[in-house]
């Protein structure tokens, strides 16, 4: 995610969980939730059984993971049901420039160059994918209200944890 400040680095996963928070921190202010360290079940992404901490900022959740020892950042879910759509958060966008409340229409335009497809989730109901049109690979995901043009992008999901 690309917080929209020259002064702060652009978080990526794999970086340490202090580093990755005290950015998201210092752009967004405190956290309105912490889960606290948890076994996983599958909520967030992180395989069934291993340990997460999800730390909100109103509509966007950051989503740490331990391995070998160590807390690293790991993903994230932007999503309207997580929060406050007046927290600062819920302005933030993907590298590309899509944001959570986009029409599918805009989300097409977006990434015009990828593969967007649509499917139902058995626990989100309706969700789009984003594909590397050559490497197949799931770029982002998410729920959506539907899949015609009108239709609002719910929220903004970094590749499940689990199947990376």
């Amino acid at each position: 995610m690309r917080i929209n400040d020259d002064d702060i680095p652009d978080i990526v996963f794999g970086a340490d969980a202090e580093t990755a928070i005290g950015r998201y921190v210092a752009s967004l202010g405190p956290s309105t939730d912490d889960t606290g360290w948890q076994v996983s079940t599958n909520g967030y992404g992180v395989c069934a059984g291993e340990l997460e901490r999800v730390i909100f900022f109103g509509t966007y959740a950051g989503i740490l993971t331990k391995q070998g020892g160590q807390e690293i950042y790991n993903g994230y879910r932007q999503d309207l049901t997580f929060g406050d759509a007046t927290h600062e958060a819920f302005a933030l966008e993907t590298l590309s420039g899509l944001k959570i409340g986009d029409t599918v229409a805009e989300l097409k335009e977006i990434y015009k160059g990828e593969t967007v497809s649509f499917a139902i989730n058995p626990k989100l109901g309706d969700v789009y994918l984003v594909e590397g049109s050559t490497s197949g690979n799931l770029l982002l995901w998410g729920p959506v209200e539907g899949n015609d043009d009108a239709d609002r992008v719910v929220g903004i999901y970094a590749p499940d944890i689990c199947n990376r």
